[in-house]
């Protein structure tokens, strides 16, 4: 079994909000099972990915917005076999 450091929650914390996210929880009526960053030349993004592997949201240009991060370390287990 392999062993992986996931992001399990993210909290944002917005001029006039905080927004939160975590594995297992709901967001906008959808089970979150996936919090995954994209980084590129010019910005940074917050992936929230729902059961189906969709889209639930997408949180960008949070560059200068302090952000915490929960990480957690789960089990990944292998392809199943025959």
């Amino acid at each position: 079994m392999e062993k992986e450091t996931i992001i399990h929650a993210v909290t944002i914390f917005l001029p006039t909000t905080m927004l939160k996210f975590e594995v297992g929880k709901e967001a906008y009526g959808r089970a979150i099972i996936e919090i995954e960053p994209v980084v590129n030349e010019s910005k940074y993004e917050l992936r929230i990915i729902g059961e189906d592997e969709e889209l639930i949201c997408s949180i960008d240009g949070i560059e200068d917005t302090p952000v915490v991060y929960q990480y957690k370390t789960i089990v990944v287990d292998g392809p199943i076999g025959d």
